[in-house]
């Protein structure tokens, strides 16, 4: 639960980012700490949440809980102190059951113009007939700047009335099949080229776990590139 730099060829920088104690591996529920990560360059901004619902904000989202939460989207400057922290609701699960292995959570962060945030969210779920896996997956614009800061030492049940304004950009599910398999455990967000006729793509970075599953059914890296809609 730490963020710390390195330099392109792998050696240490010597620095981190203060992460505050309420943020801190005590603070997580186990495997749902930080994944995601971005840097606003026009603010300076670093921004990072965790990826469920803190131990303190009660049980994480996922099926058979009955509730959605708000996570604590946090800024950081570049000395590497805190900012602001913002309360983001996260989605209910589309999934009616756990499987084997899931997963759900936020899992990327990407900066926008303006001040913007692509908030993308990951639902993983891997049930005992591997075949029926699959991955939901849905990003979203937030405007911290439109919404309201929370104040130090926010309570659980304070959140929801801070929540920020969600507005959707794109949603997909992946599912494993066994000619031509998609499934894609896409972990990753960022921007790609800019085409000839003006239009943005970005970039999706799946997680294979190492080729995590069997020889047959079995998570694979992959890339996926999107490709804004053509403006008229």
């Amino acid at each position: 639960q730490r963020i710390v730099a390195y330099r392109t060829d792998g050696a240490p920088a010597h620095r981190e980012l203060a992460v505050p104690s309420f943020l801190g591996r005590s603070a997580i529920t186990p495997n749902y700490g930080f994944e995601a990560l971005g840097y606003d360059r026009a603010s300076g901004l670093f921004w990072t949440v965790t990826e469920n619902a803190l131990k303190t904000d009660g049980r994480v989202a996922e099926p058979g809980a009955g509730h959605g939460v708000c996570l604590r989207l946090q800024s950081f400057g570049r000395d590497g102190l805190p900012r602001a922290s913002y309360a983001y609701p996260l989605d209910m699960p589309e999934s009616e059951a756990k499987g084997k292995q899931y997963a759900f959570g936020v899992v990327a962060i990407w900066p926008q113009e303006g001040g913007r945030l692509w908030v993308m969210e990951r639902e993983f779920n891997v049930p005992k007939r591997r075949l029926k896996a699959r991955t939901d997956m849905k990003i979203y614009e937030v405007v911290p700047g439109s919404g309201t800061a929370l104040p130090e030492n926010t309570p659980s049940e304070r959140l929801s009335g801070y929540a920020l304004k969600k507005e959707p950009v794109a949603a997909f599910s992946t599912r494993m099949r066994l000619v031509r398999p998609k499934l894609a455990n896409y972990e990753g967000l960022c921007e790609g080229s800019r085409l000839a006729d003006g239009r943005r793509t970005w970039l999706l970075v799946s997680d294979s776990q190492g080729g995590y599953g069997n020889r047959l059914c079995h998570l694979r890296d992959w890339i996926r590139v999107c490709v804004s809609p053509k403006i008229k």
